[in-house]
């Protein structure tokens, strides 16, 4: 558990901070997990240093916000936990440390709180995320317990069923390409040439096929073609 009393941080102190990939990626998530006017207010709450204190501990961040009431807010955000780091890893060189909107659960004292994630939690969260940006290892002890499970996010694209979804049975591959019906069909097909004298005299008794009205433009296509068709037919009573 880590204890720390978060203030204002301006761009220009996070600048080359170790964790800014981390804490951008948490302001982004906090983004997502509320209206934009929820969202504003809950920048101008951290940019004012409302947010009082934080409790980091695995799973839980907890805090206490100084509202429009005399008594503060308090608030907590959980998130999922990942597996504790190997010994040594910077968790800085690990954006998927920062957790998705799914992972997070945010509750507030607040009547706001009822109904969405309020704008004391957004507080919080921007507020830790500036903190994560100077100390990246505030994210690890947030976001990594032991014995948690690892998480089993599909990627963008992947077809990967839900988790208890029946696996269907899969025909086995045969030994060799040469046992596939494919390959039998081709041995089978006749050997030689093609008879041209043959698919000639099918072309020519085939009826011919109507050409259309198509233009590009000024351009009157169908007549380009009907036309070349002829000169075809003239040059070498091909169809």
């Amino acid at each position: 558990m880590i204890t720390l009393v978060p203030r204002p941080r301006s761009k220009d102190a996070l600048v080359g901070a170790p964790g800014k990939l981390l804490g951008t990626m948490l302001s982004v998530t906090t983004a997502g997990l509320l209206d934009p006017g929820r969202f504003r207010r809950g920048r101008e709450y951290a940019a004012a240093g409302a947010v009082t204190s934080m409790v980091v501990d695995a799973g839980s961040l907890r805090a206490t916000v100084q509202g429009s009431r005399r008594a503060p807010y308090d608030v907590e955000v959980r998130t999922a936990t990942v597996p504790a780091l190997p010994a040594g890893a910077n968790p800085a060189t690990m954006p998927t440390l920062a957790p998705g909107p799914g992972d997070l659960r945010a509750t507030c004292s607040c009547p706001d709180a009822d109904t969405t994630t309020c704008k004391h939690a957004a507080a919080v969260l921007l507020a830790f995320a500036d903190e994560v940006g100077l100390r990246p290892e505030l994210l690890t002890a947030w976001r990594c317990a032991e014995g948690a499970a690892a998480p089993t996010r599909a990627t963008i694209g992947s077809r990967r069923p839900p988790p208890g979804t029946p696996r269907q049975a899969v025909a086995p591959a045969p030994a060799s390409p040469f046992d596939t019906d494919e390959w039998a069909a081709f041995v089978a097909a006749p050997a030689g040439p093609p008879d041209l004298d043959a698919v000639l005299a099918a072309v020519r008794a085939a009826p011919p096929s109507p050409v259309g009205t198509e233009r590009v433009g000024t351009v009157d296509v169908s007549a380009m073609v009907r036309s070349a068709l002829a000169a075809m037919r003239a040059a070498g009573d091909v169809l």
